[in-house]
């Protein structure tokens, strides 16, 4: 389903509930539209962590060609990789070029989840 088909049927859904006053009936009116088929998970405090940033700014700094945000066009992260991949043109036959930009103390250790914010 198109994002727009969705959004349009969470529009119906909630011109069919009429007045939305808090919360909780934007998420009942979430929860029926599309004829019940929407999983709906509230998010609280919990379900947020607080990150340690261990981005190393001297491998950052270090490198020739620093990849700024507004050039990159795809991301690409794998599972056991302590580094990204990216690309700046939309060409598909263009390799991926390596982000390495992790703290060396950070890479030598298991990640471990960080403690959740309050």
């Amino acid at each position: 389903m198109s994002a727009d088909s969705f959004h349009h049927q969470i529009e119906l859904s909630m011109k069919h509930m009429g007045k939305i006053y808090d919360f909780c009936d934007y998420e009942k009116s979430i929860k029926n539209s599309n004829k019940g088929h929407v999983d709906v998970k509230v998010l609280d405090g919990k379900d947020f962590y607080d990150w340690k940033s261990e981005c190393s700014l001297y491998k950052l700094n270090k490198q020739i060609n620093r990849p700024m945000l507004n050039s990159i066009v795809h991301i690409r992260a794998e599972r056991g990789l302590k580094y990204l991949l990216f690309k700046c043109t939309y060409d598909e036959y263009t390799p991926y070029q390596m982000l390495d930009f992790l703290k060396l103390s950070f890479i030598k250790k298991d990640i471990e989840k960080p403690q959740q914010k309050n």
